[in-house]
């Protein structure tokens, strides 16, 4: 694996060790991740605010916008960094031409995917946690492994078998990093918002006296406030979409000897173009 020069063993590692390749990976490549980030974020989060500054929306607004947008973000992460693990270039126009050549299929089985995972929200007929965790590979599926109609259901059943509950963990591990990421970054924003701009976004506007009315009434109704957790939701979402990535990269190579297949690439290109070099 090639992280800027960097070789990087493609060994089995625990979520420990995934979460820590998905930190180097986005120092290397904060630029290009952030980029992604922003280009479908940043609609996102301005329709949140007018939703709720205008129309009276709330959080619930924002997070389902949030849900229904971040599969494609990614998409975009798993589409860059699945190249670039390999030594391809990453570059935010060029994983954007490999999401456009594939538009209409990643739409209809992302949402087809996430209006089953938010069914089994609402109707409570399966757990949500689960369900994520068995349609999490997807954009792995359709961009790196090119799987097709309904192959990919088949190759999610061979991923899952043998793997699900340590995959499950992981996931619940990664939630729980995720969201502590969320929670610093927001409060990061509060007090440098309050201190350089001297406009204070959600702590120094809490009264002593009615802390909660104030904390519910702020976090569920207000505009800035709202954005700015939707907000700080999508900055830090690629952060743990990378780490599921290399979860994926783990759950192959202990299933299926992945790093093996690799070596075995890597030699045969090596003769090829020695042989190449000969003639």
């Amino acid at each position: 694996m090639k992280l800027d020069g960097a070789t990087i063993a493609i060994e089995p590692r625990s979520v420990g060790a995934c979460v820590d390749l998905a930190v180097l990976f986005m120092g290397a490549h904060a630029v290009q991740v952030n980029g992604l980030t922003l280009i479908f974020g940043t609609p996102v989060c301005l329709l949140t605010y007018v939703l709720v500054d205008q129309f009276g929306a709330g959080l619930g607004t924002g997070l389902l916008l949030f849900f229904g947008g971040t599969p494609f973000l990614a998409a975009a992460v798993v589409a860059g960094a699945g190249h670039r693990v390999f030594g391809d270039p990453f570059t935010v126009w060029g994983t954007l031409r490999i999401l456009a050549s594939q538009f209409f299929r990643l739409v209809c089985t992302l949402l087809l995917a996430q209006i089953v995972i938010a069914a089994s929200s609402l109707l409570c007929l399966f757990p949500t946690v689960p369900l994520s965790v068995r349609y999490g590979f997807l954009p792995e599926l359709l961009l790196l492994e090119q799987s097709r109609g309904l192959g990919f259901e088949r190759r999610i059943s061979d991923l899952m078998r043998g793997t699900f509950f340590d995959l499950l963990l992981r996931f619940l591990v990664i939630i729980g990093f995720y969201l502590c990421a969320v929670l610093s970054l927001f409060t990061l924003i509060d007090l440098t918002s309050g201190i350089v701009f001297s406009t204070p976004i959600l702590f120094n506007r809490i009264s002593s006296g009615f802390f909660f009315d104030d904390v519910e009434y702020l976090v569920m109704h207000d505009p800035l406030v709202v954005t700015t957790i939707c907000a700080t939701m999508w900055l830090a979402y690629p952060l743990a979409r990378l780490a599921w990535f290399f979860c994926y990269l783990d759950t192959r190579i202990r299933k299926e000897a992945w790093d093996v297949e690799l070596d075995f690439r890597i030699e045969a290109q090596r003769l090829e173009a020695a042989q190449q070099a000969r003639e």
